[in-house]
């Protein structure tokens, strides 16, 4: 990408504002083991391989009761993912068409980067938007 051209906004992008430290857990995990480390946000662990590639993802409701059983059969293959380097405008209107409260960031190979979530894609493309009014 070249430089910003005068006149024109630099668009911000999903990379600028996703957690990198989103819960991870591996596909042979036990359930009880990965509820008891869960933050309170978000609701998600994304089940990843040794290498860090996304396999699937898993909420709370889905591990809450399931004490030995393996994360594998609770998890959600193929989440929905985001690029790093995508607009947030863009996301955010992903997210919203999905009615997705969080979204996995990733790598063209599936590596897992982060997580962004709406309520702050939401929060800076408006503060985005009222520092471009003041300008």
């Amino acid at each position: 990408m070249g430089r910003p051209v005068e006149g024109r906004k630099k668009s911000s992008v999903l990379a600028d504002f996703m957690h990198a430290d989103a819960p991870r857990c591996r596909r042979t995990d036990r359930a009880r083991d990965v509820v008891d480390r869960m933050p309170a946000d978000p609701p998600v662990v994304s089940v990843v391989s040794e290498g860090g590639v996304l396999l699937g993802s898993v909420d709370r409701s889905a591990l809450q009761y399931r004490g030995d059983s393996v994360v594998e059969t609770l998890m959600a293959p193929a989440p929905p993912t985001r690029r790093p380097h995508e607009p947030v405008e863009d996301t955010l209107q992903f997210m919203t068409r999905h009615q997705l409260e969080h979204v996995l960031v990733t790598t063209a190979d599936g590596e897992l980067l982060g997580l962004a979530r709406r309520t702050e894609l939401a929060r800076a493309l408006e503060r985005s938007d009222s520092h471009d009014a003041h300008v």
